[in-house]
């Protein structure tokens, strides 16, 4: 049972990281573009 849950934290986890990896790297891109603009 804590396995399971364990490995379901696992994916919650890395699919959040996911997500703020994305945003930061759309971030960066858009910081580039207003400095270029």
């Amino acid at each position: 049972m804590a396995s399971s849950a364990d490995s379901e934290l696992f994916e919650i986890s890395s699919n959040y990281d996911a997500e703020v990896w994305k945003k930061s790297v759309q971030n960066r891109v858009e910081g580039k573009r207003k400095k270029t603009a």
